[in-house]
């Protein structure tokens, strides 16, 4: 049960703090011009990433020694949904994480221009609709990291 409770333990930390760019990082980042949402994306990002990769990992491998452990496929399921999530993380959300690093070191002309006339093209507009999928892909990580920890909160009990 060691295995299984601290992989519930380090999925359930990763699964709040995806919940939490969800609910309120990405929102804010939102509301910001557009280099200065990527700029927040990439300071967010370069710090919290590895930390929640780690969380993730850990939790896969913690629920992959539950699963030996205790013959249990719970808590292998819930192992394969948090490796899931960090997986589709490299594959679907690495293109536009590296293209949001890129709009944040761009120079800033054209951006403010943008900006300032409320146009949705140029690099400002591509900054948004960038984190706008970026934003939509999270969700489908979130909930991937989700039905991670309600496997392993089953096997649990």
């Amino acid at each position: 049960m060691f295995y299984g409770m601290n992989a519930w333990f380090l999925a359930t930390l990763a699964t709040g703090a995806l919940w939490w760019v969800a609910g309120a990082a990405h929102p804010a980042w939102m509301r910001l011009p557009p280099r200065a949402a990527a700029q927040a994306y990439v300071s967010s990002w370069s710090r919290g990433g590895p930390a929640l990769a780690v969380l993730a990992l850990g939790a896969a491998g913690l629920g992959v020694a539950a699963a030996f452990a205790e013959p249990d496929p719970k808590w292998a399921l819930g192992s394969a949904f948090m490796a899931s999530a960090f997986v589709f993380t490299i594959v679907a959300m690495g293109a536009p994480g590296h293209k949001l690093r890129d709009l944040a070191k761009a120079p800033d002309q054209g951006v403010r221009e943008a900006a300032q006339e409320g146009a949705q093209e140029g690099a400002g507009g591509e900054a948004l609709s960038v984190l706008r999928l970026w934003g939509r892909l999270h969700l489908i990580r979130s909930i991937l990291a989700s039905i991670g920890v309600f496997f392993f909160i089953w096997a649990a009990h």
